[in-house]
């Protein structure tokens, strides 16, 4: 079962719960912009690699396939529907971690749906001004403005990433290490790749869920050699926190899992902008 808290490129996702069954206190601030997804051992309470949470992941589809294979019908009782539902404004991320939100559809990661006209995603943050190294909070925003039920699709890989890229005004990447990504090590790029899953989550007609995250207004530098080595494959060469951003204005942008949807360029619906400014 994926769990939380999760840190994925310098945004560490707060999760307070759905429907005040689900809870658990924010993590440390992110030292990697691109630290692999931790999930937590409900039973232990130790975090889990992604390699671990991957593989939890993938013994679960096992079961799910066994279980299917006894008996066809076992899933097509009303409960998976209610607990993948968004009624009014409920946080997001605990819903699309369900397993019983995972789907198991050949178009979802192909069919597109145009979706302007009753979906609206929005990137908000706390006042939008942040000290140079220090926390901003931001929310995204998944809101159903149309009158029926909008089933949304988001990519899990193995759980569903939320990356925060910043831009100065002019649209150059603002926070990157100088000079181009390394190639990760032969060790960390073997083994079997698993497979991108889909959850999907329904909004019901005026209902919104919501993404909480926490982004560090630091600047990044590639990692050593050693923690190359224990990289996730796909999720690009490890990074760490190599000081404050300089003052400034800039627009950060949040790259969402959505998937299945129609846009344009400027990927409003799968990668809202916020402007911020950091000073002291």
């Amino acid at each position: 079962m994926r769990t939380a808290p999760i840190t994925v490129c310098g945004a560490t996702f707060l999760l307070l719960g759905l429907a005040a069954t689900l809870g658990c206190g924010p993590s440390k601030p992110a030292q990697d912009a691109t630290s692999a997804d931790e999930g937590l051992d409900t039973s232990t309470g130790q975090k889990l690699t992604p390699e671990q949470v991957a593989e939890k992941r993938r013994q679960r589809q096992e079961r799910d396939a066994e279980d299917a294979a006894r008996d066809p019908d076992s899933k097509k009782g009303s409960s998976k529907a209610v607990e993948c539902k968004v009624v009014n404004t409920a946080e997001l991320q605990p819903l699309l971690s369900r397993p019983e939100c995972e789907v198991h559809d050949s178009e979802a990661t192909t069919k597109e749906r145009d979706l302007n006209e009753v979906l609206t995603v929005k990137a908000t943050t706390e006042g939008g001004t942040v000290a140079p190294g220090g926390q901003l909070k931001v929310t995204v925003t998944f809101t159903n403005k149309g009158k029926e039920p909008l089933p949304l699709d988001f990519k899990l890989d193995p759980e569903p990433r939320f990356i925060m890229e910043l831009y100065t005004p002019k649209g150059a990447r603002a926070e990157l290490p100088p000079g181009d990504e390394p190639m990760l090590p032969p060790e960390a790029t073997g083994g079997l790749a698993l497979e991108p899953g889909v959850a999907r989550a329904t909004l019901t007609p005026g209902s919104s869920g919501r993404v909480l995250l926490t982004w560090n207004a630091v600047k990044y530098k590639w990692a050593n050699k050693a923690k190359a080595r224990g990289a996730v494959r796909g999720h690009g060469y490890p990074r760490e926190a190599a000081g404050p951003l300089p003052k400034g204005k800039y627009v950060l942008k949040v790259v969402t899992p959505l998937i299945g949807v129609f846009e344009g360029i400027e990927h409003s619906l799968s990668q809202p902008t916020v402007p911020i400014e950091v000073k002291d």
